[in-house]
């Protein structure tokens, strides 16, 4: 009882301490966060911890390598701040997630190439001079929610704003759960849930891992009187099919049920003005494919285009193609790159050990992935498209990394042996086009989706059914075609005006090492 009433004073002499401070700072000059830039270290802010996490190590997800905050002043702004491991001890005990501080000093930083928490131009960074100060809860009003509107969600995809932000909604529907695997290798959970406002629009927000699933599935099982209400904080805009979602990140998300914040609260007050929504449940929504391809192919609506039709395209676009795989270019970038555990971006590979000059990682055995350009043709002519990480190993059913163990001098730019199996192979593909593409920068077209399902092959080769299927052949030494001539190279490539001679070929493309070509009949 005693040690009972001595923290609580405690408590208050602390508070009363911050309040005193809070006095001192509002007569003093302190910068916003809207101003913070490059030209300086001296900043002075006062502001919140809206989230602070720690940044698990790739190698050692149970160790960290800094803590990173979310800070907002009293505009409303926000900024990201990292702190590093060494200098985290310093100031552990006297940060708290939700507190208010009087900040100083710190170094200016890009935000880099990974997830945008915020959409600051610039983060901060602690170092040997920066100092903190708690500040009384009462020196603004400050409420760790920012609520973005579903409208406003929806805005930001448009305008290809992705930072990370907050949104509310009652949980009105809810999909299986399904094992996954992060980009490190990590097997995981995601989930799908589904939001509501208040004017009914409804927007799907995923779960990622297994310890925020579980959270929502605990809280889901208590005796509840009112509409579950849920706010997603610091979650990612996605815009994928056609439809714009939220979706959670591994480190900075969190997911709030009924808190008592005012925006929650005013929130709460509406949606029960409605009627006895708690009583209706959380409807179980027939879970999304995991193969969204097969979504969009299912109708059978979809309009398949020739190449023929994609080579003489002078808008940019996204469209589907379809035809076989004949050749594999791995002789100039090669069919894959090492990347970093840490921020996934290309690194060197030396002996299994790399720098990463993005980050600063250093590890080893760095993360192999796909990038892998094919020939493909349907008989109206060939293009050269580009297969990521995820496409490439769709279709392959193999990792980069399975692929170069059981190849182990497999260099990048020499052919693999597994390739075999994909020779011939009906595809279909979503490709974007370009201006690279339109204008001859760059040949080759990127693959958005990829599908090898037999049964939408069949569905859409019916569609075609006027296109032919092209004749392989091979020939080597120099022709003429319709007044055109075309050197032909064993191991090369043939230099020759593709629309010159569409007219006369049927298809013109490299199969393994040879170029293909079938003449169309002439009365």
């Amino acid at each position: 009882m005693e040690s009972h009433k001595i923290t609580i004073h405690k408590l208050d002499y602390e508070e009363r301490m911050a309040q005193a401070r809070a006095v001192v700072v509002g007569n003093l000059h302190h910068d916003k966060v809207a101003d913070v830039n490059a030209s300086k270290l001296e900043w002075n802010l006062v502001v919140g911890i809206v989230r602070m996490y720690e940044c698990p190590l790739p190698s050692n997800p149970s160790d960290f390598y800094q803590v990173d905050m979310i800070l907002q002043d009293s505009e409303g702004d926000r900024i990201q701040c990292s702190i590093p491991k060494q200098t985290f001890c310093f100031f552990k005990t006297l940060l708290q997630e939700f507190g208010t501080y009087n900040m100083r000093d710190f170094i200016v930083q890009n935000p880099g190439r990974g997830v945008r928490t915020t959409s600051h131009r610039f983060k901060l960074s602690f170092y040997q001079k920066t100092s903190v100060q708690r500040l009384s809860t009462q020196t603004f009003p400050f409420s760790p929610i920012r609520i973005t509107p579903f409208t406003g969600v929806v805005a930001m995809t448009e305008a290809r704003q992705f930072h990370l932000i907050d949104c509310i909604g009652h949980v009105v529907g809810k999909e299986d759960v399904f094992d996954m695997v992060t980009r490190n290798g990590d097997a995981s959970k995601r989930m799908a849930v589904y939001l509501q406002d208040i004017e009914g629009r409804k927007m799907k927000c995923t779960l990622f891992g297994s310890e925020m699933i579980s959270q929502f599935h605990s809280f889901l099982q208590r005796d509840n009187v009112e509409p579950v209400v849920m706010v997603a904080q610091l979650f990612k805009p996605n815009f994928y099919l056609d439809e714009t979602s939220i979706q959670s990140t591994f480190n900075s998300s969190q997911i709030l049920f009924n808190p008592e914040y005012p925006e929650v609260m005013q929130f709460r007050e509406r949606l029960l003005a409605l009627g006895d929504l708690a009583s209706q449940g959380i409807a179980d929504v027939p879970t999304q494919s995991q193969n969204s391809v097969s979504m969009e192919l299912s109708g059978g609506s979809i309009n398949v285009e020739t190449i023929e039709s994609v080579l003489n395209m002078n808008e940019e676009k996204h469209c589907w193609v379809m035809g076989k795989m004949v050749s594999f270019d791995c002789e100039v970038k090669g069919w894959y790159y090492a990347s970093c555990r840490n921020c996934y971006k290309k690194v060197d590979d030396s002996k299994n050990v790399y720098k990463c000059t993005t980050c600063g990682q250093i590890g080893s055995k760095p993360m192999l992935k796909y990038r892998l350009n094919v020939i493909i043709t349907d008989g109206t002519g060939c293009i050269t498209v580009l297969l990521w990480n995820s496409e490439t190993t769709t279709v392959l059913g193999k990792t980069a990394r399975d692929v170069k163990d059981s190849e182990p001098d497999l260099h990048p730019t020499s052919y693999a042996k597994v390739f075999d199996c994909l020779m011939e192979r009906k595809i279909l593909l979503k490709i974007s086009i370009e201006r690279k593409n339109i204008s001859n920068v760059d040949p080759v077209y990127t693959v958005l989706k990829v599908s090898d399902d037999p049964a939408f092959i069949e569905m859409y080769s019916s569609q075609r059914s006027n296109i032919y299927e092209p004749e392989v052949s091979t020939s080597t030494g120099a022709a003429s075609f319709g007044g055109v001539d075309a050197d032909f190279y064993l191991g090369g490539s043939a230099v020759v005006s593709l629309s010159k001679v569409m007219h006369t070929l049927d298809v013109l493309f490299i199969y393994k090492n040879k170029i293909v070509i079938r003449v169309n009949n002439y009365s």
